[in-house]
């Protein structure tokens, strides 16, 4: 069974996995099937105000709904491209680190895999 890409690359909430109750930043879980890992820590350091653009675009780019109005904001919407805020992530741990290899699925079969891919 084949997923759409449209379906592959949609996002609801990113997050860090917990390991013995620790965040793991060196991983991005952004959603069932795609797992980001290999993420150097020095990709950190780039700030937007008071955090990296890495945990602001994490914590903007999420599928939510908004109480009082009813407005959706779903970031699957914000471009043409599937792989938007993916390929955001990586211009953003590439940018002055050289090529580091992360997963991005090519296809899935329903379960969660990651495929490498050098940067």
């Amino acid at each position: 069974m084949e997923i759409p890409l449209r379906e592959l690359y949609r996002v609801a909430k990113m997050e860090f996995p917990r390991v013995k109750g620790k965040v793991g930043r060196s991983t991005i879980i952004y959603n069932t099937w795609i797992t980001l890992p290999n993420i150097p820590e020095e990709a950190y350091r780039y700030q937007l105000g008071a955090r990296s653009a890495i945990e602001w675009i994490i914590d903007r780019c999420q599928f939510k709904t908004d109480k009082a109005s009813g407005i959706v904001n779903d970031p699957n919407d914000w471009a043409d491209n599937p792989r938007y805020i993916i390929d955001l992530l990586k211009r953003i741990v590439t940018d002055g680190h050289g090529p580091r290899d992360i997963a991005v699925p090519q296809q899935a079969l329903g379960r969660k895999i990651a495929v490498k891919e050098a940067l």
